[in-house]
C-alpha cells in the first residue's frame, strides 16, 4: 500500500491536494492511504511514531514560522527513503530547494494535470527502490542487497563492507567487482568509497557529509568528475 502525506496550512489547499491524489488513485485501482496535516509538526510526530511510515509526501514550503524546506531536510536526514514533492506559490523558493533533495516542485495554484505528473514521477522513484536489489556471491553465501538502504560501502584490501540503516555487512570481495552492480545512483568519490547519492547532504573539496551525519572522504584526482556526476544526477531527480 502507497502513504502519502500532505502537508498544507490551508485548509482548502489540503482538501484540494487530497481530492485530486485520490481521483488519481481511485482511477489506477492503487491501494492507498492520504494523511493531511495543517502543521509540520504533527506530520513529523507521525513519521516519529511509526518510523517513517510514508512513502511520498506534498510539503508546502511556506508554513507558519518555519520553512517546508528545513522540515524536508528533516526528513531526508531522518527518513532518506521518503519521496518530497514540494508545493509553493513562491517561484522565489525554487533556488532553494536543490539543499532539501525533492524529488519535484510543483508552483501554485497546482493544476491536477501537474500534480497527476509529480506523483507519477515519485510512485516510480518509490518503486524503482523497491525493485533495485543486487546479489553478490562470496565464499559460499550469497548476499542480497536492497540498493535504497545503502548509505556507503567501504573497502578495506578484499573486504567491502556495507552501511545500511543501523546496520552493516560486511562481505569478502572487491570494490572494483561491485562497483558495476551499484547503478547510476551510487558515486565513486575515492578508491575505498562508494557513496549513495540520495543519501548526500553536502559536497565540497575533500570530503561528502551524509544526512546521517557521517562525513566521506573524496580524494583529489577523483573531485571534479564525482562533484559533475552528482550536479548531473541531481539535475536528472528534479
Amino acid at each position: 500500500m502507497l502513504t502519502i502525506a500532505i502537508c498544507d496550512d490551508s485548509p482548502i489547499q489540503l482538501e484540494s491536494v487530497h481530492r485530486m491524489i485520490k481521483d488519481l488513485m481511485v482511477r489506477e485501482n492503487a491501494e492507498h492511504s492520504i494523511l493531511c496535516y495543517s502543521e509540520a509538526e504533527r506530520l513529523l510526530d507521525y513519521l516519529s511514531a511509526t518510523d517513517g511510515m510514508a512513502d511520498i509526501v506534498f510539503l508546502d514550503i511556506k508554513l507558519p514560522n518555519q520553512s517546508g524546506i528545513e522540515i524536508a531536510k528533516t526528513v531526508n536526514m531522518l527518513y532518506p527513503r521518503i519521496k518530497i514533492i514540494f508545493m509553493t506559490a513562491h517561484i522565489t523558493y525554487a533556488r532553494d530547494i536543490f539543499d532539501a533533495s525533492p524529488t519535484y516542485f510543483l508552483l501554485k495554484p497546482l493544476s491536477q494535470q501537474k500534480l497527476e505528473a509529480a506523483l507519477e514521477a515519485a510512485i516510480s522513484a518509490v518503486n524503482n527502490e523497491i525493485d533495485r536489489t543486487i546479489s553478490i556471491s562470496s565464499k559460499g553465501q550469497l548476499y542480497k542487497l536492497r540498493l535504497n538502504l545503502i548509505e556507503y560501502a567501504m573497502s578495506s584490501g578484499r573486504i567491502v563492507t556495507f552501511f545500511e540503516e543501523g546496520r552493516k555487512i560486511v562481505i569478502y570481495t572487491k570494490m572494483d567487482d561491485v562497483v558495476p552492480k551499484m547503478g547510476a545512483s551510487f558515486l565513486r568519490c575515492h578508491q575505498s568509497y562508494l557513496v549513495n547519492m540520495d543519501r548526500i547532504m553536502s559536497f565540497d573539496k575533500l570530503s561528502l557529509v551524509l544526512y546521517s551525519g557521517v562525513t566521506i572522504p573524496v580524494s583529489k584526482n577523483r573531485h571534479t568528475q564525482a562533484k559533475a556526476t552528482y550536479l548531473k544526477y541531481l539535475g536528472g531527480s528534479l
